[in-house]
């Protein structure tokens, strides 16, 4: 399974539907379907772009992470129905 194809599952699942995905390759950024990750970076990458990147997507996460802390709502099931496109 290739990276493209494990962002596109981890999408599927609607536990992580909303999870940013940093993605590093040595390859160029896949270009004509809409990308399932959130950032994209060729190797070699630069230490410290990766590190704001990983950094502002924390920062955009935690008013939301607090907030369902403080409110904690019902567990959800934990078996879901499967989207039949997340299957190969």
């Amino acid at each position: 399974m290739d990276g493209i194809e494990f962002c596109r599952r981890v999408r599927c699942q609607p536990a992580f539907a909303d999870l940013p995905i940093v993605m590093l390759s040595g390859m160029p950024e896949p270009m004509g379907a809409a990308p399932s990750w959130t950032a994209f970076f060729r190797k070699p990458a630069s230490f410290e772009d990766l590190l704001r990147t990983v950094d502002s997507l924390i920062a955009e996460r935690l008013p939301t992470v607090a907030r369902a802390y403080r409110y904690p709502e019902a567990a959800p099931s934990r078996w879901q129905p499967v989207d039949s496109k997340c299957w190969p």
